[in-house]
């Protein structure tokens, strides 16, 4: 491939910063090995394992295999319920950390993995810290120690394919002060983490004091990755269209929806926000909105005594909203059709409500790349008054991206209110193409 000049590399890296940021990496095993053997074999090659916790070997290494060869080949597979850990306490300052895997199972027998735990090994549902349990086809369980918060249905996880899962935690550092925040995604879509309250964002009481984790088979295991949470979800005052931070210049809109409302089409600044009805669930052209409250609703504001004080155009678009009347759930958002490697920004419009709950309006948002789990109260701007909620990502291999949002008090009424969302990707100027061409071929003249 024909290099290009230090200055264009330069500038393709300043935009590819405005939506990604380097976190540091503690640990990651891919399994890459030449022969076979248990799961230490050749863990110190230099090719299986990266991090700055990297080369490590694991507890109960006999209980897994690696191999070049065969249906196994290039991940760890596991045949009982033993149970291997990697040697290391995965701990930071941050207390913000990513486990990621992929998993394929070949049968119904359950398989776990988990994390926070205060010894190597140790089972998922018991003594300390968090697991989940893939248990029969797309089913799975959720453990906080010796209790089952949550037992259902994620039609991602099918037999003999292989899945990609995301466990996203957040605490104020090890041991934490404070309680912890726990969400997990699968492919990219958010799993209900409570069977009381239907939320997609954990809190785990008093948080975690120690990060040991452990898998158990049966099941091929790939991909290991342990790794700080970056980026974070941002908001920001909206008072009119100026500021809406909606223009169709340079932009291009994957979505523009306005949630709720039986308006067909909504224009804002030369973007046009599609109106979703009021029938449930809801759903459109490659997104869904998931809540599994028994009280979710779509409601006009004006029946809860609300009146926007945003002006122009895009006053519209806070006229209606899904909210969970029963004041425990959140719910989710989820894009599909994505283009991999694509970089996108996601934005959420909304006011701030009349009624606070003791909390506030705040609620914690994750989202499936892995952001920090991150606070934000929907009416910190004041009664009425407009918040855009913004956040940068890059789609995925398999072009989907969900964020999932939960009350900081659940059963307060403090839910978050969903009125309309946006998802684009920037369309470079054309000066700037015409630049970097121009670039390059003075470049490549000087040859």
């Amino acid at each position: 491939m024909k290099k290009l000049t230090q200055f264009t590399l330069t500038l393709l890296a300043l935009i590819a910063l405005t939506y990604s940021t380097n976190a540091a990496t503690y640990f990651s095993d891919n399994y890459t090995v030449t022969g076979s053997g248990d799961a230490d074999y050749q863990y110190d090659n230099g090719i299986r394992q990266s991090g700055t916790m990297a080369p490590t070997n694991y507890a109960g290494a006999a209980c897994g295999a690696v191999s070049d060869t065969g249906e196994h080949a290039g991940r760890c597979s596991m045949t009982d319920w033993t149970g291997i850990s990697p040697n290391e306490m995965y701990t930071n300052n941050s207390g913000k950390l990513i486990y990621e895997f992929d998993i394929t199972r070949f049968s119904t027998d359950w398989t776990a993995f988990a994390f926070g735990k205060d010894y190597l090994q140790d089972w998922h549902h018991i003594n300390s810290g968090m697991g989940i349990a893939f248990t029969a086809v797309n089913a799975y369980e959720i453990k906080d120690r010796t209790v089952q918060p949550y037992s259902g249905f994620c039609s991602e996880m099918g037999l003999s394919n292989t899945y990609n899962v995301k466990i996203i935690l957040a605490q104020d550092g090890y041991p934490s002060s404070g309680d912890a925040r726990v969400a997990i995604f699968v492919n990219n879509k958010p799993l209900v983490m409570n069977d009381a309250d239907k939320n997609y964002v954990y809190r785990y009481s008093a948080g975690f004091t120690n990060n040991y984790i452990s898998m158990r088979g049966p099941l091929d295991f790939d991909n290991l990755s342990i790794r700080d949470a970056s980026n974070k979800v941002t908001s920001t005052a909206w008072t009119n269209d100026g500021d809406s931070t909606i223009t169709n210049y340079l932009r291009a809109y994957t979505h523009a929806v306005n949630l709720a409302s039986a308006i067909p089409t909504t224009t804002v600044n030369g973007v046009d926000f599609i109106g979703s009805g009021t029938a449930l669930p809801q759903a459109g052209a490659n997104w869904t909105y998931n809540n599994a409250s028994a009280g979710l609703g779509a409601y006009a504001i004006s029946m809860v005594g609300e009146t926007p004080n945003v002006t122009g155009s895009g006053s519209n678009l806070v006229t209606d909203c899904l909210i969970d009347a029963g004041g425990f759930t959140s719910g989710a958002l989820t894009l599909s059709g994505l283009t991999a490697g694509e970089n996108y920004t996601f934005n959420l419009y909304g006011i701030g409500l009349a009624y606070n709950a003791p909390n506030g309006r705040s609620n914690y948002f994750s989202t499936s790349d892995g952001s920090e789990i991150t606070m934000i109260d929907q009416s910190e701007f004041g009664t009425d008054n407009g918040q855009v909620i913004t956040y940068n990502y890059t789609a995925p291999s398999n072009g989907v991206f969900s964020i999932a949002v939960a009350p900081a008090l659940t059963n307060s009424c403090g839910v978050y209110c969903w009125y309309a969302f946006s998802n684009y990707r920037v369309v470079p100027e054309p000066a700037i193409i015409a630049l970097i061409g121009l670039l390059g071929l003075a470049y490549l003249r000087r040859k």
